[in-house]
């Protein structure tokens, strides 16, 4: 009963998340612009951007479709006015993100209540954060997009609250170089390939998040966190179930930590591990899992090949299998 009860309370994390809001938390200091078709400062959203200075805050004032490329370099809040669907998706193809926040000096950059797709086929990523930018984006909807649903590379530093990655082609977020992401509250789902993908010495905090569903392309896997190089992730109080291969899995040199979360119904193993990757599970739920619950890739463990060679796994006694269906731990 235990067991069902934390279960079904993590399915629920981000199940209301998109719920109407009271209010946005648009920047208080500034110069506030406006942005619709008829009667406001601006018609298009880049011209805002170009007019704005640093703390200036951008409302969108009329619901519907805006066809741009926008290109953030300076400190900015851009939200709808009220809540009401404003979504972003390209202005042609091969112009590049539909949105790029890209900071060639240290600028602070809040996106909420959009909606950003990368429709066109020739639209590799929706969303890219870079350089030196520190971003917020808070109730925000990423996706569909043919590959990328949000990178984050260099040295960004982005929060990400109450928002959804979905139906991105590749993976809903990339994190590479030393960039650094926290994603709280919020629901990764049925993107192509991976959910998260954490490689070179980037960072990841996943924090009452849900991540679900991916599935297996003609190119790629279908993995819900792939962490490898030399990358950090810490998962805690958050639900990954139902991918199509591994909930989990941890290469090269990168650690993982796993704290009061669930890893449930994944179709090859709940974590996988290759090459020498340093892994701890505390106080949570390996459950359900087909083959392992956790496992090396070793021919001892049904995999072809060895391409294990001898990393960290630490797993507390507060941990619990259940039901994985060749076993709990398959390591040499």
């Amino acid at each position: 009963m235990k067991l069902s009860k934390f279960v079904i309370g993590l399915v629920g994390v981000g199940l209301e998340l998109f719920a109407p809001v009271p209010s946005l938390s648009v920047g208080q200091e500034g110069k506030r612009w406006t942005v619709c078709p008829q009667g406001c400062d601006f018609q298009r959203i880049q011209e805002a951007i170009d007019a704005a200075a640093d703390g200036d805050t951008i409302l969108i004032q009329a619901p519907g479709i805006y066809y741009e490329n926008l290109t953030i370099t300076k400190s900015l809040t851009i939200a709808p006015y009220q809540v009401f669907p404003v979504i972003l998706q390209p202005a042609g193809a091969f112009i590049g993100p539909v949105i790029t926040v890209k900071g060639e000096r240290a600028i602070r950059v809040t996106l909420e209540g959009l909606i950003v797709q990368g429709m066109a086929l020739e639209q590799a990523v929706a969303v890219k954060i870079l350089g030196q930018a520190t971003a917020l984006l808070n109730n925000i909807e990423v996706g569909p997009s043919v590959y990328f649903g949000l990178i984050v590379d260099d040295q960004a530093q982005v929060t990400i609250k109450n928002s959804r990655f979905s139906g991105n082609g590749a993976s809903g977020i990339s994190i590479v170089g030393s960039a650094q992401v926290t994603l709280e509250d919020s629901v990764v789902f049925a993107n192509g390939v991976k959910g998260i993908s954490v490689t070179e010495n980037g960072q990841l905090h996943v924090v009452r998040t849900t991540i679900f569903g991916m599935e297996l392309k003609a190119v790629g896997a279908g993995i819900g966190i792939d962490a490898n190089d030399q990358s950090k992730v810490v998962i805690e109080e958050s639900l990954i179930y139902d991918n199509r291969l591994e909930g989990v899995q941890a290469s090269e040199s990168s650690a993982v930590e796993i704290i009061k979360s669930v890893i449930a119904n994944n179709g090859r193993s709940g974590i996988l591990l290759f090459d020498k990757p340093t892994v701890i599970v505390r106080e949570s739920i390996i459950h359900s899992n087909d083959p392992w619950g956790i496992a090396a890739w070793t021919p001892q463990c049904g995999f072809e090949g060895n391409q294990y060679s001898g990393g960290t796994v630490q797993i507390d006694q507060a941990t619990v299998f259940v039901k994985n269906s060749k076993g709990d731990i398959c390591l040499p």
